[in-house]
């Protein structure tokens, strides 16, 4: 019998280990991957990398978080002016004196009542320290202080100045109007209700008129600064979904 040539009772030949016709596997081997490393970049989940990391949220809302910064540091900072330039002219003014009396008489006052600068320097303190605050936040987010942005230092602080100042800017606003609506009922009276009482005289060396004015804005500038500081708190909270879970603890400064 020739054993070269094929049987029906041999439907399977046995390959030769190693020979050219080896049969393929019946489930071919998976191709590899053509993705692209920048494909692959792309398909990373949102704040593993990319932006959303570096600034642990929205691009967005950050941007318009740093424009309110801006707002209320440009508020704070004319706050600060308007209530020292006010004081300022108290000061080189509060010896000067007044005739009462129309026909030229001897019956002469002083300008200025027994004044109450509470409001005063309240207003002027939280505005001194909101420039501070705010001018520390805006120099972090272009300097080097930047790496510490996605720790939880950096969330805290955010937390706990913006309580803080929403909490300091209505306390300085409501005190500034309630002291201002009491009026003469006072034994003493605060700047801007003695200087709107005033802004009808003009001739002298005060500026009534103006100072009232400063006095007016300073009140509405307080709570545009109050609104803004809470706008940018809930903001924070809502970027903070789009961030990290977990922070990294970053070591202070101080302690380097």
């Amino acid at each position: 019998m020739d054993r070269s040539r094929p049987s029906a009772y041999e439907p399977f030949r046995h390959a030769k280990i190693g020979s050219a016709d080896d049969e393929k596997p019946l489930v071919p081997p998976a191709a590899p991957s053509t993705a692209s490393h920048s494909q692959q970049h792309a398909a990373l989940p949102r704040g593993v990398n990319g932006r959303h990391a570096k600034n642990g949220g929205g691009g967005a809302l950050d941007k318009f978080r740093t424009a309110l910064r801006v707002l209320v540091l440009i508020i704070a900072a004319t706050i600060v002016g308007l209530q020292a330039h006010a004081l300022a002219v108290w000061k080189d003014t509060r010896d000067d004196v007044v005739d009462q009396r129309p026909d030229g008489g001897q019956w002469r006052m002083q300008s200025w009542a027994v004044m109450d600068f509470t409001p005063t320097w309240t207003t002027l303190g939280v505005a001194a320290a909101s420039v501070v605050v705010q001018t520390i936040a805006l120099i972090s987010i272009c300097t080097w202080l930047n790496k510490i942005r996605n720790s939880l230092w950096h969330v805290l602080s955010v937390y706990l100045t913006s309580v803080l100042f929403i909490a300091a800017w209505i306390a300085a606003l409501v005190y500034f109007r309630i002291d201002y609506s009491q009026g003469e009922q006072k034994s003493r009276w605060d700047m801007w209700a003695y200087t709107c009482q005033n802004k009808a005289k003009t001739g002298g060396t005060i500026p009534w008129n103006v100072l009232c004015i400063q006095m007016e804005y300073t009140w509405i500038a307080e709570i545009v600064a109050a609104a803004a500081e809470l706008l940018g708190l809930v903001l924070f909270i809502v970027s903070r979904r789009h961030a990290p879970k977990k922070y990294k603890m970053v070591k202070p400064i101080w302690k380097k």
